[in-house]
């Protein structure tokens, strides 16, 4: 034990940088799956209305429907003013978003 608390003393200035790239990376992918769930509810939102549009379109309209929520989750991140119901209310926002932009996709002849 003595052995490896003397390692990580010595490999300390390493450990901070891999940290934050480490964490950097798993909120960027973490940020891709939910905008890629949002784009599926999406998809599925354009097939009920009858609606024409691939994944990549959706995807990027889910793209821009969280900026606003993700801009939001900062915000009450920062200030501490956070909880579950809150994080239910920008996801419902999201979808909200997403539902009032699937109008403007061209109709399924």
């Amino acid at each position: 034990m003595e052995g490896l608390l003397e390692y990580f003393s010595q490999i300390q200035w390493l450990l901070y940088p891999f940290s934050f790239l480490f964490l950097f990376v798993l909120n960027t992918l973490f940020i891709f799956v939910r905008i890629s769930i949002f784009a599926y509810i999406g998809g599925i939102f354009l097939l009920m209305r009858k609606r024409k549009g691939e994944f990549r379109h959706i995807w990027r309209t889910a793209l821009f429907a969280s900026t606003v929520p993700m801009l939001l989750t900062i915000l009450f991140a920062l200030l501490n003013f956070s909880n579950n119901y809150i994080q239910l209310l920008i996801y419902i926002l999201s979808l909200v978003i997403i539902v009032l932009a699937t109008k403007y996709y061209p109709v399924k002849r």
